[in-house]
């Protein structure tokens, strides 16, 4: 459905102690917010929103990259949103 859309992720990534890590919330395989972080703990969250206009047959989905550990892992309390607010 064509229309304007909230979208968002929540995502706690654990054991990290890399150089850093990175959320991207992508519409069509093309980045249009990022999170960014260079904090080494042992609990993480980051999160992003938007507002974005998708058009029928659109696809968001989020990519989580992690530089310099190899080790780090996705939480379950982790969540991707999106709700359809202006169709």
């Amino acid at each position: 459905v064509s229309g304007l859309y909230f979208v968002g992720v929540g995502l706690r990534y654990d054991s990290f102690g890399g150089n850093y890590f990175y959320i991207d919330l992508q519409q069509n395989n093309a980045t249009f917010n990022r999170f960014l972080q260079a904090d080494t703990h042992a609990y993480n969250h980051g999160n992003v929103f938007n507002v974005r206009r998708a058009s029928a047959g659109d696809t968001f989905r989020v990519v989580a990259t992690s530089n310099g550990d190899t080790s780090v892992g996705i939480n379950d309390d982790s969540y991707f949103c999106g709700h359809l607010i202006d169709g």
